[in-house]
């Protein structure tokens, strides 16, 4: 028999439906918790499962919340959206960084790269995406392989490169293949860094 204060799954579930009625995905949906949104799962994912395809507008110039797709293109929004509207439809910009995803971005969609219980942060690797992050900061993601600080695929040394490559969002991929200075990697955007 349960007690006066205790909760099942159900009792859970149904106010949580109606709460996500417009939301544009059936396996995510936006949790506050601890005073911190972030995007978790509402059922058991497949690996290999498209969870959802992001919206948004293109932008040329990255911030914070943006993802980039391309070398000079970023998806983020230009603003004035509510943020009831913001939780239903960009609800991907709360998908949070872990130096081990369970998830990566393919053009505008996120694929789950293992199987993911429901109630899981929905997480991908930010150095997968961002050439160099708007604005660095320090991972707390704990996993075995934490970088400790997130600064972008620029800042990655060759054997960090390496270990994402099969996740590098196709722009990313072109820099594997770039010849090497020795400071590190040529970057093409320094005018100053020579070629071979």
């Amino acid at each position: 028999m349960k007690k006066a204060n205790e909760r099942s799954v159900g009792d859970l579930v149904d106010p949580l439906n109606s709460v996500l009625a417009g939301r544009r995905s059936e396996a995510v949906g936006v949790l506050r918790a601890d005073g911190e949104y972030r995007l978790v799962t509402l059922r058991s994912v497949d690996a290999g499962e498209r969870l959802f395809r992001m919206e948004g507008e293109e932008m040329s110039r990255p911030s914070r919340y943006s993802v980039q797709l391309a070398e000079d293109l970023h998806l983020d929004l230009e603003g004035g959206q509510s943020m009831e509207e913001i939780l239903d439809r960009y609800y991907w910009r709360f998908m949070n960084h872990s130096c081990e995803p369970n998830s990566c971005i393919r053009e505008r969609d996120v694929y789950a790269l293992r199987a993911v219980e429901p109630w899981e942060n929905v997480t991908f690797d930010y150095n997968t995406t961002e050439y160099e992050m708007a604005e660095p900061f320090e991972c707390r993601c704990a996993s075995r392989g934490c970088l400790k600080q997130i600064r972008g695929f620029k800042h990655l040394t060759d054997p960090q490169r390496r270990r994402i490559e099969p996740l590098l969002i196709p722009y990313l991929r072109n820099y594997l293949h770039r010849p090497l200075c020795q400071a590190g990697w040529a970057d093409p955007r320094d005018s100053n860094v020579p070629t071979v």
